[in-house]
């Protein structure tokens, strides 16, 4: 269910019985040695500004909030010391339906930078990619998605700061996705909406509105997927042309990259898979979220409804799913997450001709294969990827994991980070030792506070109740605040803060999910190509490989290149001006098997 469709239930709002959490099952599991399990008086929610029709928020180590009102086209900020909000910037943005600004991230080193990353809606056709490289139907595409970097100055941002990052067409004006939000690696996730109009059938082959085959299964569409690129540090007073290796680059180990040895896809077949793409298949992904440790990425999804449409039993079951099929999903690799040609579990949908109201063969998940006519991208995907949890208004649907209560109603699934409790962080308020390598969620109409216990892999072993505060009602962003404290953007009325109150604090926790720095992070680290380090006093970097290393990048915490060489051998150094700074560096190298990720520590 959209944000924006929320008028209509408006009249239920006054009525809305809050759900209450605390069930005993759960609350055994939401434990830590030497503490009481949580209890209700545990957290405290506290309201602390009112505002409506808000998309996203990105906390600055400060405590400023910055976040998004979607149809002014205003980026705002919340100051905790004054309790005063302001406005930093408006831009002119399409507000039809579901169209505004929609998302908003802190640059990592916004304390030095001043840089705010922007996505918004605006009328006309985009000024990139060039024409050769859209899809079908061109004249249709009515609106343009883009992504911008504005810099702070003083109490307002300027404008004229405005650097366009990138931009993608955009057909109609439901489903643009919305959220942005930078990984602990220094990339930049994009979730990004089908482009597709809402109806009893997701592959409509009669029109290009209502087919998402040319938007989420399309591998040269931007639409329906999670993009993961890497904003260039140029200056303000530089002004590059938008696109890759000026204004953005791509880190390896996206969607093309993963595949394109396994699937065996030749150049020509590349070059229809828009590089920026890290996961495709996706319906409406609002909120995206990262764990630094294992690279994964957490997403949720709300289903296809065929509810409001009158068909026949017979129909229906040649239609393939009625929809009901909400999703939270662990991202543990890139991949082809199924919509259109299926959802949930990996149940498959059909071609339908409408005009004939004839059914067609049934997609296969283990070779689906886009034959739309509105296709401009590969016809042979990678097999589906079903969803972590699933979950709706489907009645035959049960719980696919223990302590998961399917409330029914209405949903729409939001994804909250997966927390890491920090053990350095000196904080009497922060979410305490219980929640420690758990994913927390919500809804945005049923109110509830989840934990999700995962395994190694990424699989959901169980749902837990927090017991503590019932969220409001239209929760739409979940993300841990500087303190440890959860702040909760209310789409409907505001800004929220959850702390804890509790009496389990200064704790010593250890990482079970992802503990081996060296772990794959997302990226298919080539098998028979290892790396080995040593930095020398001389403030110079060893590398040391068993295979001829084609490039090799280091960066820092907050994603910037300290160095790169490209030296076709298996020895290579980087020597830096000033001795580095004990921790924890992130580096990608490529050899002739492909690219690889990791981590090295320096004393």
């Amino acid at each position: 269910m959209s944000q924006l469709k929320y008028g209509r239930y408006k009249k239920w709002l006054p009525f809305v019985c809050l759900v209450l959490f605390g069930i005993s099952e759960s609350r055994a599991q939401l434990s830590f040695p030497g503490c009481a399990d949580l209890k209700s008086s545990d957290f405290k929610l506290t309201k602390l500004a009112t505002d409506a029709k808000i998309m996203q928020q990105s906390i600055a180590k400060d405590g400023r909030i910055f976040y998004v009102k979607k149809e002014e086209g205003q980026l705002k900020v919340f100051d905790p010391k004054t309790k005063s909000t302001s406005v930093l910037l408006t831009v002119p943005v399409s507000t039809s339906i579901h169209l505004g600004i929609v998302g908003v991230a802190l640059d990592p080193d916004f304390e030095n930078t001043n840089w705010i990353y922007i996505r918004y809606s605006k009328p006309g056709f985009p000024k990139g990619p060039s024409q050769a490289q859209l899809t079908a139907n061109l004249t249709e595409w009515k609106w343009t998605q883009r992504l911008s970097r504005v810099t702070l100055s003083g109490a307002k941002v300027d404008p004229a700061s405005e650097r366009i990052i990138l931009e993608w067409p955009f057909i109609v004006d439901e489903h643009p996705g919305g959220g942005i939000r930078f990984a602990q690696d220094g990339n930049l996730l994009v979730s990004t909406g089908n482009s597709v109009y809402p109806g009893p059938h997701p592959v409509y082959e009669n029109k290009r509105e209502r087919n998402d085959l040319g938007t989420a299964a399309n591998t040269n569409d931007l639409n329906g997927k999670i993009l993961r690129i890497r904003p260039l540090r140029f200056s303000d007073t530089q002004k590059p042309a938008m696109g890759i290796g000026s204004t953005y680059e791509i880190p390896p180990g996206n969607f093309r990259d993963y595949y394109k040895v396994q699937m065996g896809w030749t150049q020509s077949q590349l070059d229809k898979i828009r590089p920026e793409i890290y996961s495709m298949g996706h319906r409406q992904s609002n909120a995206i979220h990262s764990d630094g440790v294992t690279g994964w990425l957490f997403n949720a999804e709300d289903s296809n409804q065929r509810g409001d449409y009158k068909f026949t039993e017979t129909e229906t079951l040649r239609m393939g799913p009625a929809g009901g099929r909400d999703e939270y999903n662990v991202l543990a690799k890139p991949g082809f997450y199924g919509w259109p040609m299926a959802e949930g579990s990996n149940e498959v949908h059909n071609f339908y001709n409408w005009v004939d109201m004839k059914p067609g063969p049934m997609f296969d998940t283990l070779t689906p294969r886009n034959t739309s006519i509105f296709n401009s991208g590969i016809e042979l995907l990678p097999p589906m990827i079903p969803a972590s949890l699933v979950f709706g208004r489907t009645p035959l649907l049960l719980p696919q994991v223990p302590g998961f209560v399917d409330l029914k109603g209405m949903y729409t699934p939001i994804a909250g980070p997966f927390y890491r409790y920090d053990n350095s962080l000196n904080s009497q308020v922060k979410f305490p030792p219980h929640l420690h390598e758990k994913w927390l969620v919500s809804d945005f109409f049923q109110g509830f506070f989840r934990a999700f216990t995962l395994d190694a892999t990424g699989k959901i072993l169980r749902s837990d109740d927090i017991t503590g505060p019932t969220l409001p009602r239209g929760t739409w962003d979940m993300t841990m605040g500087p303190d440890g404290s959860m702040h909760i953007l209310n789409h409907y009325d505001g800004l929220y803060k959850i702390e804890y109150t509790g009496a389990c604090v200064n704790k010593t926790v250890s990482n079970k999910i992802g503990n081996d720095a060296g772990q794959n992070r997302g990226f298919r680290n080539m098998s028979g190509f290892s790396l080995k380090f040593s930095y020398r006093p001389e403030n110079q970097l060893e590398i040391q490989a068993n295979l001829p290393i084609h490039s090799f990048k280091l960066y820092d915490g907050m994603g910037r290149v300290l160095g790169e060489v490209s030296p076709y051998s298996q020895f290579a150094s980087l020597s830096f001006a000033q001795r580095l700074k004990p921790g924890i560096y992130t580096w990608v190298a490529q050899s002739q098997n492909g690219w690889s990720q990791g981590k090295t520590t320096i004393f």
